[in-house]
């Protein structure tokens, strides 16, 4: 069904088509009593009998009308109309229903993307901004977009983005602008989009939505996040030419990290695409709000960098084989700017080593085995230097004469660590989180009662230590003598482990570990700024084993196990690239390293302890 110019809808006048789409074709229309343009949305004539598109349509009109902000295409309209159209067999009456919207003079990102013109990184991140600012305001009204996509968001005559389309939004709390209609046990209300019904567009949905799952803000996290890399690249990371081929895709595929497609793509930006396309809702941002700061602080920094250089950020465009690639000089004249406003974002260093042997190659590597009877399961820390090894049981190992030393412990200790000092033992015993200096001839002091998995910062001023009650767990920090301790952040479901401060002491690492399903006891690295409170995905989307602290070595770069094999692999210090494979074995029950950094300790499961020094590089 086509309206022709001129078609009268009660006071609405249409002047041209717009768009048609799957829930109706757009008008641009004339409000005759206001005198200003507007746009007209019709139900396709096939879906007038069926009352569900009915009611999901009008739903649309009530979802979009509970909103009003400035990122959101307002409502001002909905009504019936009875249109005469010409057929084959002459004029006759039909009845249309119609939702008259804002009118945005500008297209939609989907003709951006089409276009010629490419917008640059200050305006992506602003776009960005814009479109986390609408979902904050729709999510905290209950109501979840659930069709992001470039057509879905439009951008007016002031380069301003705004969110369109509330038609397949899922209702969460029924008193919001709630459909009228028949009763559900749940919530008082048919859902339309139920549970077990794949609602979206492909190439745009969450995993949750291909499997036909409950949705929640999430959901639409996950969709923002293919917006940013489709704005980006160009292309969407899960269009496939099949829809078994994207749904699985969108299942089982993780996009390679922008830095890695696009040529001076800012870290930060990287770090909020990976976090957002994160495959369970669980591992994404908790909500839109979380999400915002990164980007509002992006823009910031972009537009700083834009101001500082006379030719602005470059505009990204499309290469010759599809990537986007942003011209190098630009990069050049800029790059300490960019390597102070992004590298601490989500770094754990601010500089890289020179280059040496690969550190996946034995070459790069050196060995001490002990020769100690030590049991298997027993918890060990390195001193500085890594030339004296302590022992959980209580005592102190020389690297290379195995000559044992009982200290003072008073009993075994449970993840013991030392700072760079040397100065004193601190681990977890039955009385909380103690500290006992080295060599240990005074009584331990305790310093949490009722933290575990104590961290000290390289500086030793701050500790940091995890509280668990189940099922929440929460990250705090204290001054290195456990007073003024604040938390750092909290998860009301997450089992988190072993944080260890990264090499500038601003951020922590630990471990979120998986308690359910086929993957239980698994877990994945995640990174918190202390500054910031938002737990972020580390390193690549790789199952480790949680037991023990990650290891850090003095670049930054960081050490942990597989799930399963327990093989050693290494996470760049910012977490970019693919894992690489050490070749310490496998089956390792232990993996710990010394205060600096400076030498490994790792335990082949049935094999010694063994000691483990990076090769210099070339000079």
């Amino acid at each position: 069904m086509t309206l022709p110019p001129g078609t009268r809808l009660g006071p609405y006048e249409i002047l041209a088509p717009i768009e048609a789409g799957g829930m109706g074709s757009v008008y641009l229309g004339r409000d005759v009593r206001l005198m200003r343009d507007v746009a007209v949305k019709v139900l396709p004539l096939g879906m007038m009998q069926d009352e569900r598109a009915v009611e999901r349509f009008l739903r649309e009109a009530r979802a979009a009308a509970a909103l009003s902000h400035p990122n959101i295409v307002g409502i001002h309209d909905v009504g019936e109309a009875v249109v005469s159209l010409s057929g084959p067999f002459g004029p006759r009456n039909v009845q249309i229903r119609y939702l008259v919207e804002e009118y945005v003079d500008g297209g939609s990102l989907r003709q951006v993307l089409k276009g010629n013109w490419r917008p640059d990184l200050v305006t992506i991140a602003g776009w960005g901004a814009g479109i986390l600012r609408a979902l904050v305001a729709a999510h905290e009204k209950g109501l979840v977009h659930r069709d992001l996509k470039p057509e879905n968001v439009l951008v007016d005559a002031h380069r301003n983005v705004k969110i369109a389309d509330f038609g397949l939004v899922r209702w969460i709390y029924p008193q919001t602008a709630a459909p009228s209609g028949r009763g559900d046990p749940k919530n008082g209300y048919e859902t339309l989009t139920n549970t077990g019904f794949v609602v979206g567009t492909l190439g745009y949905m969450s995993p949750e939505q291909v499997k036909g799952e409950t949705v929640d803000g999430r959901s639409d996290l996950f969709g923002f996040g293919i917006l940013l890399f489709e704005l980006v690249t160009g292309t969407s990371p899960f269009a496939r030419s099949s829809t078994d081929a994207a749904f699985d895709a969108v299942l089982n595929h993780s996009p390679s990290p922008l830095t890695a497609l696009v040529a001076g793509v800012p870290e930060r930006l990287a770090r909020v695409v990976s976090w957002c396309l994160q495959k369970e809702p669980g591992k994404r941002p908790e909500s839109a709000r979380v999400l915002l700061p990164h980007l509002e602080t992006l823009q910031a920094e972009l537009a700083g960098l834009a101001r500082a250089s006379s030719s602005g950020l470059p505009r990204l465009s499309a290469g010759p084989d599809g990537p986007r690639n942003v011209p190098p000089l630009f990069w050049l004249a800029t790059a300490a700017a960019v390597l102070i406003a992004f590298g601490g974002g989500f770094a754990a260093g601010r500089t890289r080593p020179a280059p040496g042997p690969s550190a996946g190659s034995a070459a790069a590597w050196t060995a001490l085995p002990l020769a100690l009877s030590a049991p298997a399961a027993m918890e060990v820390a390195l001193l500085p230097g890594g030339r004296r090894v302590l022992l959980g049981s209580g005592e102190l190992v020389d690297a290379e004469s195995t000559r044992l030393r009982r200290l003072a412990l008073g009993g075994a200790v449970e993840g013991p660590v030392v700072g760079r000092s040397g100065s004193a033992v601190i681990g977890t015993t039955e009385a909380g989180i103690v500290e006992v200096p080295l060599p240990a001839g005074t009584p331990a002091r305790t310093l949490a009662a009722d933290g575990v998995e104590p961290a000290l910062s390289p500086d030793e001023s701050l500790l940091a230590f995890v509280r668990r009650d189940v099922p929440s767990s929460e990250l705090w920090v204290a001054r290195r003598d456990g007073s003024s301790p604040r938390r750092v952040a909290r998860s009301e479901s997450a089992y988190w482990a072993w944080p260890v401060f990264t090499a500038d002491g601003a951020s922590l690492l630990f471990y979120d570990v998986e308690r359910t399903g086929s993957r239980a006891g698994a877990a994945v690295l995640f990174s918190v700024r202390l500054a910031e409170g938002t737990p972020l995905p580390f390193g690549p989307d790789v199952r480790l084993e949680p037991s023990g602290r990650p290891a850090l070595l003095e670049d930054g770069t960081v050490l942990v196990r597989t799930f399963g094999l327990r093989d050693a692999i290494l996470f760049e210090r910012e977490g970019r690239g693919e894992a690489v494979a050490l070749p310490f074995g496998a089956g390792l029950s232990l993996l710990v390293a010394s205060p600096g950094g400076e030498t490994i300790a790792a335990r082949p499961e049935g094999g010694p302890l063994v000691l483990w020094r990076r090769s210099p590089g070339p000079t």
